[in-house]
């Protein structure tokens, strides 16, 4: 079982706060979105959030109608590294994760499940690739158990990827979406 990990344990501050509630074309919110599209591709999903009552509040919500599982990150202001450790530390029986950023809401729905579909050994880290350029969501086999549970700062599972570069399987993919993230009121409407 490939266990789905989406962080959303970020401040925004560069989209002026709670950007996560901020809400796409469709009406949806950028959470949402970015929660359906994980959970369409994999069973088991955990949503990481910080202490913030609001998107507590939302992520509730959202969890509870996609069979998910929320967990509270308290140390999300220590960095992302955090939050990966989190949510993979509440999946410990999964075969792999699948590490999705929840700001990422243009990601297809049949990318997150390729990328899992992908993760096929202990050993193996997936990563989509749209021209040229390495994007997101990243999937890692279970060997990279402890080197996710004990990752710390803001720079995600990079480390990992790195550290483990002959290991690392690049995906191509005909999805822009891996590459787009929402960081700025106009970044709405990228996708």
């Amino acid at each position: 079982m490939i266990a789905g990990i989406l962080l959303a344990a970020g401040r925004g501050e560069r989209f002026g706060g709670r950007k996560l509630l901020a809400k796409l074309d469709t009406g949806k919110t950028i959470l949402e979105t970015s929660a359906r599209a994980i959970r369409r591709a994999v069973v088991d999903v955990t949503i990481v959030v910080r202490d913030d009552a609001e998107l507590v509040d939302s992520a509730e919500r959202i969890a509870a109608a996609l069979g998910a599982r929320l967990l509270i990150n308290p140390r999300a202001d220590e960095g992302m590294a955090t939050s990966i450790g989190a949510g993979v530390k509440a999946t410990p029986s999964a075969s792999g994760w699948l590490i999705a950023l929840a700001d990422m809401p243009f990601v297809l729905p049949s990318t997150v499940r390729d990328v899992a579909e992908q993760i096929r050994s202990t050993s193996t880290i997936i990563v989509p690739e749209y021209r040229q350029q390495r994007g997101h969501p990243v999937g890692f086999g279970r060997d990279y158990f402890e080197r996710l549970t004990a990752l710390t700062g803001d720079t995600g599972a990079r480390s990992v990827v790195q550290d483990h570069s002959a290991a690392v399987r690049v995906l191509p993919v005909d999805d822009a979406g891996v590459l787009i993230d929402i960081d700025t009121q106009a970044d709405l409407h990228a996708g």
